[in-house]
């Protein structure tokens, strides 16, 4: 143990206190301004959110989807495991509201089986043929836009092109159909339609319909079964 000459100050010994005290308040500082930023964010790495939004908008513009990241729907959930993405319309908004149309909500989550893609895509107009009928055509290029989100795909229409040999059912009832990609992913697609009757300007009858698909991406059958089950 450090000698003490009679009469030196004590703090020699075992340091300045105010020295150390200016010290630990510096530390407390630093993981103060380090923690709070993750703490609201989610603790979801802010160049990782970039990086999504960054795809978001490239794949918008590959697969010809028109729209924009609307910030203030944007953020993360389950303390950062998932984050959300509402996509809408630049140029249309709802009859008779200013609010813009809903043309998807993106979200990228993770659990212990690795990364995965939920997707909803809406649209809405008017058929002027009476018979007319929702497709998997009509969601093409949603299918392509996913695709392009999840990457991994030697083919952007895989995902399009593996759904269109099934039987897509008319109706306001949700139908979900599943399939193994080439990958080893596992996908989703859950459609619903609504259609009535109706008239245009000129009398003639037409129809209005509004649509819904939910396409999601998974790493493996395996985690969509636990998904599912959670």
């Amino acid at each position: 143990m450090m000698q003490r000459k009679y009469g030196e100050p004590m703090q020699r010994e075992y340091g300045d206190p105010m020295r150390k005290g200016s010290l630990y308040g510096l530390l407390f500082t630093l993981l103060f301004a380090l923690c709070v930023p993750c703490f609201l964010s989610g603790c979801r790495p802010r160049d990782e959110t970039q990086t999504e939004r960054e795809r978001i908008n490239a794949a918008l513009d590959r697969a010809g989807l028109s729209g924009a990241i609307s910030e203030s729907e944007s953020y993360p959930q389950n303390g950062g495991t998932r984050h959300q993405h509402v996509i809408r319309s630049e140029t249309e908004t709802y009859e008779g509201a200013d609010t813009p149309k809903f043309v998807a909500d993106v979200v990228f989550a993770e659990d212990g089986d690795g990364q995965f893609l939920l997707t909803v895509f809406h649209q809405s107009g008017v058929w002027e043929d009476s018979s007319r009928r929702i497709s998997w055509a009509d969601w093409k290029k949603q299918f392509v836009f996913a695709a392009l989100l999840q990457g991994g795909f030697e083919q952007e229409e895989e995902i399009y092109q593996t759904f269109c040999d099934m039987e897509m059912l008319d109706g306001m009832d949700p139908v979900g159909l599943g399939a193994e990609l080439s990958n080893g992913r596992y996908c989703t697609a859950v459609s619903s339609c609504m259609s009535q009757k109706a008239y245009d300007d000129r009398g003639f009858e037409v129809r209005r319909y509004s649509a819904t698909l939910r396409i999601n991406i998974y790493a493996s059958y395996e985690q969509y079964q636990k998904q599912r089950g959670e």
